[in-house]
Order: C-alpha cells, then sequence, then structure tokens
C-alpha cells in the first residue's frame, strides 16, 4: 500500500485525540514518521494506532514489508506497516535465503523454547517448529537441536526425531508416512510412524489397529524381512546366535506360517551370498523354531540350528533336539551308515517341496545305488532286528541280499545271545563261504526277511539250513537229508 491511497488509509487509522496528547503522525517525502511534542522522532520503537501497531526504524522511518526483531522476537509489518497477526509470511534475508514464519494472536513469530528442544505447535490442524529465530523447519529435524539438519549428511534421517516436509510445507508428518533415505550408501524406501506430535517411532515393538510391527530403535523405520525378535523394547543385531523373526512387506510378522527366504547377511552368510532359499516355520509370536523335529500340521520337519528345514538324512537326539544334516541322499553310501549306524530320518530331498519326514518303506537312491528302507511311524530308521517288519536295518536301510551276489546272504550277529545282537564291526553281508554255522550269522533272502526253519536253500553251489531263528546251521555243498 504506497503513495496517496496509504496515506488516506493510515490517516483514518489514526486516533487524533491520542496524538494531540503524545506527538503527531507526520509524512515527510512519501514516508510516515511519528514526530513527538517536543519535535523528536520516535526511532526504534512500536507505536500504536487504533488497533494496529506500527514500527519506526533508527531513522525514524516507518517500516513497510519487514521483518523487525525487538527484544530477541520477530515481527512482521505488511504493505500498509501495520504489524501482522495470525498469519504465515514469507521472507527473504541477505543471502537469499526463503525462510517461513508464522507470527501468532500477538504478533510474534512462533519460535523455539528457551529449553533448546523442538516443540510443536498447531496451527490449522497441522504441527510445526520453529527454530530459534522464528523460522519454520523443514526436513529432518532433531529433538534437542531445533534447526535445519545439514542437507549433505546423508545419515541425518538416522538421527533425527521428527521429520517437517519440505521448505514450502513444513508440517509435521505424523501417522505412517514413507520416506526415501540413503542407508548404507543405498537408496531405500522406509515407512517410519510419527506420534500425534510428530515424533519419531523409535520403540521396537508397536501395536497399531490391533497388529504389532517392528521397528529398528536406532533409526525408526519399520523392519522387513529377517529381525532379531526380542522380548526387550530395543532392536539386537542380528547375529548367528540370534532367535530371528521374519516381518512381511506390511510390517507385520509372519505367524504360525511357513516362509521361503534368503537369511539375513549376518545371520548365515555363506547362504546369503549364495542366495540360497530355505523353508522356515514361525511359531505364535512370530519366531523361528530351530533345532527341533517339529510337528506342524500333523507332519514331522527337520529344523537346524537356524531354523532352515532340512531335507535328505537327518539325526537328532532322543528329545527331537540336536538336529543335523547327514547329507543328501547322493552323498549317503552303504559304509557311512554302517560306520556311523545314525539313527536317522529322512525327509524329502527336494528342498522346494513339502520337507516332511517319510515313514514305512521307502526307494531312495544312495550314493551305492538304489537300496530299500524302513522308517517308523515317528520317521526314524535304526540300526538292529526290527520286528514290526521281521527284517534288520542299518541306519533304517534295509539288510537284503545283493542278487549279483546271490539269493542269499547272512547278517553276522552276537553268537550265543537272546534275540538278534549285531556284531560291533559289522561292515556288509556276508555270502557264500563266508556265512558260518555256528550261529554267528542270520540268513535274510532279497527283500531282507529272515530266513527261519528252513532246509537246504541254495544261493549258487551252497546249501544253508537255519533254526527257528534263522541262524544259519548249515553251509555246504550237499543237501542235507
Amino acid at each position: 500500500m504506497t503513495g496517496s491511497l496509504a496515506a488516506l488509509l493510515f490517516a483514518a487509522a489514526l486516533p487524533m485525540t491520542a496524538l494531540a496528547a503524545r506527538g503527531e503522525w507526520i509524512q515527510q517525502n512519501g514516508t510516515w514518521r511519528f514526530r513527538y511534542s517536543d519535535g523528536t522522532l520516535a526511532m526504534d520503537e512500536w507505536k500504536q494506532s487504533g488497533n494496529d501497531w506500527f514500527y519506526l526504524d533508527e531513522n525514524g522511518v516507518m517500516a513497510v514489508n519487514s521483518l523487525i526483531e525487538t527484544d530477541d522476537d520477530y515481527y512482521f509489518v505488511n504493505g500498509g506497516g501495520a504489524r501482522i497477526m495470525n498469519e504465515w509470511r514469507q521472507t527473504m534475508n541477505e543471502d537469499g535465503e526463503v525462510r517461513w514464519y508464522y507470527f501468532g494472536p500477538n504478533g510474534k513469530a512462533r519460535k523455539a523454547s528457551s529449553s533448546g528442544n523442538v516443540s510443536t505447535v498447531e496451527i490449522n490442524d497441522k504441527r510445526y517448529a520453529f527454530d530459534g529465530e522464528g523460522r519454520m523447519l523443514y526436513g529432518w529435524v532433531k529433538a534437542d537441536s531445533p534447526e535445519l539438519m545439514d542437507e549433505d549428511d546423508e545419515n541425518a534421517w538416522a538421527e533425527a526425531d521428527y521429520y517437517f516436509g519440505g521448505p514450502e510445507d513444513g508440517a509435521a508428518a505424523v501417522g505412517w508416512r514413507q520416506l526415501d533415505v540413503v542407508d548404507d550408501d543405498d537408496d531405500c524406501t522406509y515407512w517410519f510412524y510419527f506420534g500425534t506430535n510428530g515424533k519419531k517411532n523409535r520403540s521396537a515393538k508397536k501395536t497399531l489397529d490391533g497388529q504389532q510391527y517392528t521397528f529398528d530403535t536406532e533409526d525408526g523405520h519399520m523392519l522387513t524381512g529377517w529381525a532379531a525378535a526380542t522380548s526387550s523394547n530395543a532392536t539386537q543385531a542380528i547375529t548367528p546366535d540370534s532367535s530371528v523373526k521374519y516381518i512381511r512387506n506390511d510390517g507385520s510378522a509372519e505367524k504360525n506360517s511357513w516362509v521361503w527366504a534368503v537369511p539375513d547377511e549376518d545371520y548365515i552368510k555363506e547362504d546369503y551370498d549364495d542366495d540360497e532359499y530355505s523353508w522356515w516355520y514361525t511359531n505364535g509370536s512370530g519366531k523361528v523354531y530351530t533345532d527341533e523335529i517339529k510337528k506342524i500340521n500333523n507332519k514331522r520337519y527337520a529344523l537346524d540350528k537356524f531354523g532352515r528345514m532340512l531335507t535328505g538324512f537327518v539325526t537328532a537326539d532322543a528329545g527331537r533336539h540336536n538336529v543335523q544334516s547327514v547329507g543328501n541322499a547322493d552323498e549317503i553310501s552303504e559304509a557311512k551308515l554302517y560306520d556311523n549306524r545314525f539313527q536317522i530320518l529322512y525327509f524329502c530331498s527336494d528342498s522346494e517341496a513339502d520337507g516332511a519326514v517319510r515313514t514305512g518303506y521307502q526307494n531312495i537312491t544312495i550314493d551305492d545305488g538304489n537300496r530299500q528302507f524302513w522308517f517308523n511311524s515317528s520317521g526314524i530308521g535304526t540300526t538292529g532286528y526290527v520286528s514290526k517288519i521281521g527284517k534288520f536295518t542299518v541306519s533304517g536301510m534295509v539288510l537284503c541280499a545283493d542278487q549279483d551276489e546271490g539269493n542269499y546272504a547272512a547278517v553276522p550277529v552276537k553268537a550265543g545271545t537272546v534275540g538278534y545282537e549285531l556284531g560291533d564291526r559289522i561292515d556288509g553281508l556276508l555270502y557264500g563261504n563266508a556265512i558260518r554255522a555256528d550261529g554267528s550269522c542270520v540268513l535274510v533272502n532279497r527283500s531282507g526277511s529272515v530266513q527261519k526253519n528252513k532246509k537246504n536253500l541254495k544261493s549258487d553251489d551252497l546249501y544253508f539250513c537255519t533254526d527257528k531263528d534263522g541262524r544259519v546251521t548249515y553251509v555246504g555243498y550237499d543237501k542235507i537229508k
């Protein structure tokens, strides 16, 4: 507002009775001044006229369109010189920096509290914060430092407690907000949750609308993928000894479900480097089951110390823990089974298929070729005589005559014992003249069945006779009459 129109409006606003007592407004060279009755001019002070306040600068000239600082407070006067109230105003400093201010009901610019901490104020249903000079804050801001953070600091987001949008907005982020950040030199898009006061959540766990979410307590971003499962309100780094859980992209943990995923780099680095996927199963709290033969949906699965579902041959202790892989089928040999005599379980060798334990008879191709195995109702293949099927097994492998060797073979057992007790150094079946008639050999056929009370069973040129337990009582080239 300038010229004669400004002069008319300004003069109309002046209460003449008050002016006569204290001085008067005068206009000189197109500018307004206030002259006291003693002839001096008002300088560096505010003068009221009607409901408005006007500022006279160090030269006694009424300021217009200016940011005014008095007594550590900031005000703004419009084109008519009147102090504005309840308004936003954008200004530019000497360095060309453009910043927004908000001037409250008394005309003072909102600014940071004397505590030196960020305090937000609600304006038109949004929350804003200001620095010590009344300038609106924007971008990432730390709670104990009400000032703009270094724009070149790529980790500013991790240290900050608030996000106030861009330089033209400045409203505090409230609720869920998806933001682009740089994390370890990678461009990432993370979800954050900000409270009603605009402060970023750093609690490890937060329940929202009945759903629990997990956050990184260091930088506050919502975690997805692998995370350390902890009962404390802190997010711990994943280590090879961690209890872990898997979080979906919506922030909720997988619960009571299978997860097909590559492990975290800090959990199983080798699998991570090889991009090796595995199946994992989570409990009702989202934690991955580990080191257990676990019954899931009426089937049993082998989960190693990390929680990976194992396939192939597996061992475990009597408590179904200390779960370890023996190897896939093609890695297993008869010699390995004889030497170790595992209490063994077998799971489908296809790592992408249903890896439930197999029971009953199974034809499995091992390193030595196709062999028959038998596993009980719990999936365990044992070493010794299995009365349920009337056959001998070593780590579940049925001991039967090889058709290339003969119709019959003998299982070495300890002579003079009740029942069948395998010898300590058994490393295979006996054939032909190696079979002894001293009670230390039990005769089996090509299916592995024990041959009890048999006379003159012929294999190649030899005849065999057995007693009621199947122990060999005669070996010879002649038939027994």
